[in-house]
């Protein structure tokens, strides 16, 4: 339908009706169109009464409500609405055909239909009625309203004769519905609707007597059923008795029999809530006529057979409201009648009778308060003799409700408390009969127990007189007349008990209570548990018959009355475990009840939660086992419903009370346990949900983690302590995204391996659903990653295996571990017989049953568990409480109760005594599961795996025979071995495989390693797959357990060397491509080789040996040692992994290898020499280890500085900043040496690192350590043949600012006349303000110093200079002579080329010598060209002649005149070093002395650095030879 617009601009009370019933219109279509979909069959009550549809229950309730204020529209429109939707308007109206109607099949359906559309619009309307009727006494004017409502109900109460349909229940229900509409209609307009009833009835008497008349009659009566008297003002209520009285003789004048039963049950309904509200006798004339013009006519009827069921009722409501002495002369009568019918075979009559007898008892003993003592017990007693007959173990009459037994004895306690007790309760609960007379009689308990509550609860709740019996029935709409009464839960206590007067009794009933339990346990209780073979595949229907009815009835009775009664007897463990296991039972209603009262003992007594937590976990650890799947994950929610209820009611009770007191209280109380309270059983449940994260099942996962999660809100709202462990949820989602990133990348999966919003928890990793995928090439995974790869297929199994490493859960959670050790090893006992092939239990794997394959894989998840939290011995209190010795369970298959064994204490002996033998079972899942969990041993028992492990181990080297079989044993052997070195247990040096004193292996496990060694030597040469999983398991252990061992101790593993030498060999003949003996990487044929996981773990193992402390053949180091070329094959190598060993095993070779000069000296050419991957290795490895000098030092760090790699500048950084602090106690030493060095001072600290260049970086450190100018230099010098074009580039960049430090001298160097003066020393110069470190005055170079820096620039620019691309070289000619401080530089440089140009031999140095000059001149035209023409002017002109020779050419010049200028030699020597601030000026003969100073000093560097030197002398003619320009150290 379309929807209802209502214009916004309407008055307000407009706008609110028209929108409530526009969504009353919406809801109601909506409902009718439900309805014609369901079938015919099912009742229009279902989906239409009140309760079924809350939302729909308000609409109403709003209608109602505004009723009050607009009641007349209201109608108008609900009329207008109801006429439309049943076509009444003229425009509408067209004829519908029934299904009285001849038509065929199909027609007849859809008539039903139509017909059923019609009495739900009919119901819809009718619910309305009720409500908005109720407001019609505050609009007294409505008479045309009131007249539709009431011709429309009475045309609801027409019989229909012959009607037979689908639809005729539903008829009635419209009808009954209309009657409570009148019912509601008559409060108000009550003359109307009797006027109405009144003149139907008379027209129907009228008639000729029929069947249809009187059905017709009786069905106008049944109309009128809910009309209720008005009890005030009296004259509403003499009229409503008026209207009694006249139904009354209309009663006595008819004859038909169904009428007359028709009318008394109108009575019965009609005086019911008069009595039930007439307290005292009400001496009204109209109403005591009505009693007796009916009574005697009813009582004599009542007593023909044919009478009686409908009579009974209506004289017991006679005589209910009548006067106090006509009861008590009449009523003995008609009570012996009601006792006589109790035990007739009519079970009708028998329950009126019984109904009769409790309203009149009610009456007796509420309203009347009983006669003389005397009489009241001779009543009592002939009652309560014949409704609970003495020696019978049922009550009379059988087979009706217990409640009504129960409100009679709650009658008679009302008044006559003791009688009850004493002669009726102890009766029915045996009370102090003998234990061998013990008779359980379920029917009579069950009321006596009831009735003891019932008594108990109104008396501690003070509330008064019980009301009379009701119906109770619920009305057609389903607004319900009876009211709900709430009974206490809190124990009744001994105290409580007697202050309302029961002390006496209330022993005796605790005991009667759990002699009962007792008895109810053995015959329903644990035979009836869904974990009895006998009770699979069984409905309860089936089995809850018979005897078992009553008791089970009694049964749930018990249980509800905990703890409200706590039995007497029954210790706390035992009733919580009762409770536990009927947690598990088979009758439904029973679980909830003993759910119920654990949760009450759980959230009310604060003294017993501890006790029923702890009592409810073992009961799931004994009982609940693995093998029913369901009832497992149904204890489990329950447990998680009982902590999520405490939690509440924690949050409720901190809201209500002053916390802190509590608390304070709490943690005072348990002050000497030094822990929260409550803690320790939380961290039981821990462990508990620990366990069974194991379970295959997802959705036991999912259950576990939601109980860890509300065990971390019950910690935190306990306000922990710092000696408390963390919540365990916590440390584990902590966890998770270290745990997914170790075995990710063999995780194959649909979905996304991260979660975008969701982080990734332990409960993402339980919801993951992903495969691990093994790969020959997989090098990054861990050992424990790649067996698991190998073997499981689940990451859960890998996760569960990650969280109890050493580190993980057993360092943060110690307590909930030490719980989930003896919880598991229960788990993993009764979990046994399914998987030990041995065990008769064990299924058989055929093509039908596919279990033993589930049980196999649980059993393995428990089994790691297992051993990773073992204890060798029971650590704590609370284990003595979790696990005790008497821990019974049943065989799993549970079929034979008798078969039980007693599991005991935990004992890891006991353990490996069943599990050892099966590693040689033929079972592959079996034994993978076994190398799992022996894997996962802590080092807490590690030593019993050791011993037992090498025992089986030694046996089979010894064992010849099935070559295989002994094989296979090995590698799960040193699978095993190999997750315990992975893991650190093997390594650990209090529990593990070392001594303790001097850090050695043990001799076991070192004769183990030995005989490994010795056998695959032995078969070295063959190539089978087992023999190459052993050799890489067997690497793989080696590497694992050495590097776990601190490097420190790593020499003290092997106390023979040669077994590391023979080990390094055996694993390089493993490695492939990376054996010592295989050809380098840069000459490997595929140089794409993808390296596998053997190779990688042979490799890994002959890194970790070779460092294992120094090195054991000095001949791998030696200058041409094998190991260097390995070293450059595995730190070139391509992949990351491999590159990374290679930098660790420099790494550690250097710091093992101290006095081996020859490998720093190695790692230090690598940096210049080798290609990124192995530059960058080398370095990184120099950076770790620095015991070189600090000039190679310097000189490597400026050279990385520049490196473009972000890892590799930043770590050149860093070596800066240590660099720093020694260069810093290098230059305070040489002060210390020569304290009045010129060249103190003018160390300052350095700029921030990370904000300079290198060229600032190197200008900086030249300025301030101007006496390492010469050192660097040479170390320049000495690195710069080999290192690659664009390392020369930066060695010539970062070169340029320690040019500026050198002087150039030249002993016969001519000055000119012109040429420009040598800048005198002056402070005030301002070519020295710029920079306080700057050098100042002459006298700082060296004839040596000279002849080095010229002849090696030479050569580097003649040898090298044509392959630098860029300016590089010319700048570092021109800031070597472009100093203002020493002008003489460039006449020094251009004689030194002048020089070379006359020694030389050859012609081949010119073109260099050229371009160098031509260096000068771009940079310093004018003074180069000045100095040139100096040079020239220096020369006389040669007049040359030829003359005669005997020898060929036969003729040689000869000069006439020559004018010889000796030009100033090039010497070599180092640079000096730099002067302070604040020098001051000296005369000619102080100068001079300090120039022997300074030259005795730098004669002293000269010693302390390697310098080099031209290979040509200055007094000879030598040549530079471009393929011979090696550089000679000067010693």
């Amino acid at each position: 339908m379309m929807p209802i617009s209502v214009d916004p601009e309407s008055k307000p009370g407009e706008y609110v009706l028209k929108s409530l019933f526009a969504n009353f219109t919406n809801v109601s279509e909506q409902k009718i169109c439900i309805i014609m979909a369901e079938p015919l069959e099912k009742p229009l009550s279902k989906s239409l009464q009140r309760g079924e549809d809350p939302q729909f229950d308000q609409l109403i309730s709003t209608m109602s409500s505004l009723a009050e204020y607009s009641l007349p529209s209201i109608l108008r429109t609900l009329f207008d609405w109801y006429k439309r939707q049943n076509g009444l308007e003229e425009e509408l109206h067209e004829y519908r055909p029934r299904a009285n109607t001849k038509s065929k099949n199909d027609e007849q359906q859809r008539d039903y239909l139509l017909e059923r559309r019609d009495l739900a619009i009919d119901f819809i309307f009718s619910l309305v009625l009720i409500e908005v009727l109720k407001q019609m006494p505050l609009y007294p004017a409505l008479d045309g309203l009131v007249n539709e409502v009431i011709n429309l109900a009475f045309k609801h109460f027409r019989y229909k004769e012959g009607y037979n349909g689908p639809n005729t229940a539903n008829m009635h229900t419209v009808a009954d519905l209309y009657a409570e509409v009148l019912g509601v209609l008559a409060q108000s307009k009550f003359p109307a609707v009797k006027k109405k009833f009144m003149t139907e009835l008379k027209e129907l008497r009228q008639k000729e007597q029929s069947p249809y008349v009187v059905q017709s009659t009786i069905s106008l009566i049944m109309g009128v059923k809910f009309f209720r008297i008005k009890m005030y003002p009296v004259e509403e209520f003499e009229a409503s008795f008026q209207f009694m009285q006249e139904c009354a003789q209309i009663f006595l004048e008819v004859k038909d029999k169904d009428i007359k039963h028709a009318l008394a049950g109108l009575f019965v309904e009609i005086l019911v809530p008069v009595a039930a509200m007439v307290k005292n006798e009400v001496n009204v004339p109209c109403l005591r006529n009505f009693v007796d013009s009916l009574y005697d006519t009813t009582l004599d009827l009542s007593s023909r057979k044919k009478h009686s069921l409908a009579f009974y009722p209506l004289v017991t409501c006679l005589l209910c409201v009548s006067q106090k002495q006509f009861f008590l002369n009449r009523w003995h009568v008609f009570l012996n009648n009601c006792l006589s019918n109790l035990k007739s075979r009519d079970p009708k009559m028998a329950r009126v009778a019984l109904e009769s007898l409790y309203r009149l008892l009610w009456v007796y003993m509420i309203r009347i308060k009983c006669e003389s003592n005397t009489a009241t017990q001779s009543r009592l007693n002939t009652i309560i003799t014949t409704l609970f007959p003495k020696g019978s173990r049922g009550v009379v009459p059988r087979d009706m409700p217990l409640n009504i037994f129960v409100k009679i004895i709650q009658f008679i306690g009302q008044e006559r408390l003791d009688f009850a007790m004493k002669e009726i309760i102890f009766d029915l609960l045996c009370v102090g009969k003998p234990a061998k007379a013990f008779n359980l009689n379920p029917e009579r308990m069950t009321i006596g127990l009831r009735a003891f509550l019932v008594i108990a609860d109104k008396l501690q709740q003070k509330d008064g007189e019980p009301p009379m019996p009701n119906t109770g029935c619920t009305l057609p709409s389903g607004n319900t007349v009876r009211v709900k009464k709430t009974y206490l839960s809190k124990t009744l206590t001994d105290e409580e008990a007697k202050v309302i007067g029961m002390s006496q009794y209330y022993f005796h009933v605790r005991k009667a209570i759990d002699i009962i339990l007792r008895q109810l346990d053995k015959d329903v209780g644990r035979c009836m548990m869904l974990t009895n073979a006998l009770m699979l595949n069984k409905e309860p229907e089936e089995m809850i018959t018979g005897e078992r009815k009553p008791k089970i009835d009694l049964f749930r009775t018990c249980v509800a009355a905990i703890p409200r009664i706590i039995p007497d007897g029954m210790s706390k463990s035992e009733l919580i475990d009762l409770l536990a296991r009927l947690t598990i039972h088979m009758d439904d209603e029973l679980r909830l009840i003993a759910q119920n009262s654990l949760q009450s003992l759980l959230l009310d007594f604060s003294d017993w939660r501890d006790d029923v937590l702890f009592g409810f976990t073992n009961f799931l650890l004994r009982e609940v086992q693995d093998t029913h799947q369901g009832l497992l994950d149904g204890s489990l929610k329950l447990l998680l419903q009982l902590l999520t209820q405490w939690r509440l009611t924690q949050a409720t009770q901190g809201k209500n009370h002053n916390t802190s007191k509590t608390h304070t209280v709490e943690v005072y109380l348990s002050a000497s346990h030094l822990r929260s309270p409550h803690s320790t059983v939380l961290h039981a449940v821990e462990g508990l949900a620990l366990v069974l994260l194991c379970s295959c099942q997802v959705s036991t996962r999912r259950l576990s983690i939601a109980i860890l999660k509300e065990i971390r809100s019950l910690l935190k709202s306990f306000c922990l302590l710092q000696e408390d462990d963390k919540p365990m949820i916590e440390i584990m989602d902590q966890l998770s995204p270290v745990i997914l990133e170790s075995f990710v990348h063999v995780a194959a999966s649909d979905t996304a391996v991260l979660p975008a919003a969701h982080p990734v928890d332990l409960q993402w990793l339980v919801e993951w659903n992903a495969l691990l995928v093994n790969s020959h090439y997989d090098i990054r995974s861990p050992s424990h990653v790649w067996i698991f790869a190998q073997s499981v297929k689940d990451p859960w199994v890998l996760c569960v295996y990650s969280l109890i490493r050493q580190d993980n859960l057993p360092k943060h959670c110690p307590t909930a571990l030490s719980y989930a050790w003896p919880y598991v090893f229960t788990r993993l006992q009764m979990l046994m017989p399914l998987v030990d092939p041995n065990n008769p239990v064990y299924p058989k794997k055929t093509s039908t049953s596919g279990g033993a394959d589930n049980y196999a894989t649980l059993w393995r998840n428990y089994l790691i568990l297992c051993f990773g939290v073992a204890k060798p011995s029971i650590m704590s209190h609370g284990q003595l409480r979790a696990s005790t010795p008497e821990i019974i369970a049943s065989t799993p298959d549970s079929g034979v109760s008798s078969d039980t064994k007693v599991i005991g204490s935990p004992s890891v002996a006991w353990l490996l005594k069943q599990l050892v033998p099966l590693m040689r079972a033929e079972s592959i899942e079996l034994t993978e599961a076994l190398v799992l969990g022996f894997g996962r041993t802590n080092s807490l028992i590690f030593r019993y795996i050791n011993t037992t492990c090498l025992y089986v181990t030694f046996e089979q080297f010894l064992n010849k025979k099935r070559r295989e079989r002994r094989d296979l044993l090995r590698l799960q052997l040193l699978r095993i071995f190999e997750l315990l070195a992975d893991a650190g247990v093997v390594s650990d040096s209090t529990n593990g495989a070392l001594e303790r004193d001097t850090f050695a292996l043990g001799a076991l496990f070192l004769e183990y390693v030995d005989l490994t060694r010795t056998l695959l030597e032995a078969e070295n040469d063959k190539d089978a797959e087992i023999l190459k999983d052993i050799r890489a398991h067997f690497s793989a252990m080696v590497a694992n357990f050495i590097q776990c061992v601190p490097v420190s101790h790593r020499g003290f593993l092997f106390p023979q060397q040669s077994l590391r030498h023979h080990l390094f060999i055996l694993f390089s003949q493993w490695a492939g491509p990376f054996s010592v003996m295989f050809t380098p990487l840069d000459r490997y044929s595929d140089r794409n080789h993808q390296i596998t996981r053997y190779q990688y773990c042979a490799l890994k193992a002959m890194s970790a040996v070779l460092c294992c402390g120094p090195v054991f053949d000095n001949v791998g180091l030696s200058p041409d040692g094998y190991l260097y070329k390995w070293l450059d094959n595995i730190l070139a190598c391509q992949d990351q992994r491999v590159h990374q060993l290679g930098c660790e095993v420099v790494i550690l070779l250097l710091k093992l290898n101290a006095d081996q000069v020859n490998l720093f000296n190695w790692a230090v050419d690598r940096c210049y020499t080798g290609s990124f991957q192995l530059t960058s290795g080398c370095f990184k490895a120099i950076a770790t280890n620095y015991p070189c000098d600090i000039v190679t030092l310097l000189n490597l760090v400026l050279f990385k500085a520049s490196d473009t790699n972000r890892e590799i500048y930043e770590i050149s950084m860093q070596l800066m900043q240590i660099l720093e602090s020694r260069l810093f106690l290098y230059s305070k030493k040489v002060a210390e040496q020569k304290p009045s060095s010129i060249l103190y001072g003018t160390h300052g600290p350095m700029p921030p690192l990370y904000s300079v260049s290198l060229p600032q970086l190197s200008s900086q450190l030249s300025r301030q350590y101007p006496e390492l100018t010469l050192p660097l230099f040479s170390e320049v010098s000495q690195r710069f043949p080999t290192t690659h074009p664009k390392g020369r580039q930066i060695m010539l960049t970062y070169l340029l600012p320690w040019l500026g430090n050198i002087e150039l001298v030249d002993s016969g160097l001519l000055l000119p006349s012109l040429a420009p003066s040598t800048p005198s020393y002056d402070s005030s110069n301002p070519l020295n303000t710029g920079s306080p470190h700057q050098l100042k005055g002459s006298g700082w170079g060296s004839l040596q110093a000279t002849s080095l820096v010229l002849n090696n620039l030479m050569f580097m620019t003649a040898k090298y200079g044509d392959d630098l691309p860029g300016p590089e070289m010319e700048n570092t000619w021109n800031a070597l002579v472009s100093s203002e401080k020493w002008s003489n530089n460039l006449r020094t440089t251009l004689q030194f080329l002048i020089s070379l140009c006359g020694v030389s031999s050859h012609t081949n140095l010119l073109p260099y010598i050229k371009k160098v000059v031509t260096y000068l001149c771009r940079n310093n035209t004018t003074r180069t060209m000045e100095e040139l023409v100096f040079e020239l002017q220096q020369t006389d002109p040669v007049n040359p002649m030829v003359q005669h020779s005997d020898s060929p050419p036969f003729y040689c010049f000869t000069a006439t005149g020559k004018t010889s200028v000796a030009s100033g030699t090039a010497s070599s020597s180092n640079t000096v070093v730099a002067a302070q601030d604040s020098f001051p000026d000296l005369d000619d003969t102080k100068t001079a002395k300090e120039n022997d100073e300074r030259y005795c000093m730098r004669s002293h560097l000269m010693r302390a650095h390697n310098r080099l030197e031209s290979r040509y002398s200055n007094s000879s003619g030598g040549s530079y030879d471009e393929e011979k320009s090696n550089f000679f150290l000067i010693q």
